[in-house]
């Protein structure tokens, strides 16, 4: 069982279950290119009232700080980062669509 900080609320598990499950998308496609990955990375979501009298996400960003062993070639890397947001179940799940930023750590 996962322990959720009590200062949490539902949009924030939504919010790391989009990380969790791009990472995880990320590393499936890394390990098929025989590709390790380290990863860290933070999201930010803006919650207001929408178009439709909702209230929802209205803004979705996600940042991550990847490195990779070995490196990958420069459109390994774009085919990974590309397959990683499309693979991602969580993210595909979202409206708006999750806005990426990939960073590569040496």
């Amino acid at each position: 069982m996962v322990e959720v900080p009590e200062n949490w609320t539902p949009e924030d598990s939504v919010l790391a279950g989009l990380l969790d499950c791009s990472l995880t998308s990320l590393r499936y496609h890394a390990l098929r290119y025989g590709i390790s990955v380290d990863a860290e990375g933070s999201a930010h979501g803006e919650i207001t009232k929408r178009a439709d009298g909702r209230y929802g996400f209205v803004e979705i960003a996600v940042h991550f700080n990847v490195s990779f062993a070995p490196s990958p070639s420069e459109q390994e890397i774009a085919d990974l980062f590309a397959k990683a947001e499309r693979d991602c179940f969580v993210g595909a799940s979202l409206t708006p669509a999750p806005t990426y930023s990939w960073n590569i750590v040496e």
